[in-house]
């Protein structure tokens, strides 16, 4: 019994850590979306206002 429920256990908390791997993953990869978004319009603005001199 203590066996089954050791490994059981076990089970779950790897289920456990592969989501939050998972949701940690895609966290990052909104955020990386987000910045790069910001980094382009910033980089836009910027173009706009070196050609507007």
């Amino acid at each position: 019994m203590g066996k089954t429920a050791f490994r059981f256990g076990y089970a779950a908390l790897a289920l456990l850590a592969l989501g939050a791997a998972a949701t940690g993953h895609m966290i990052v990869q909104e955020i990386g979306e987000a910045l790069a978004v910001g980094w382009t319009t910033a980089d836009g603005e910027a173009a706009a206002a070196r050609s507007h001199g």
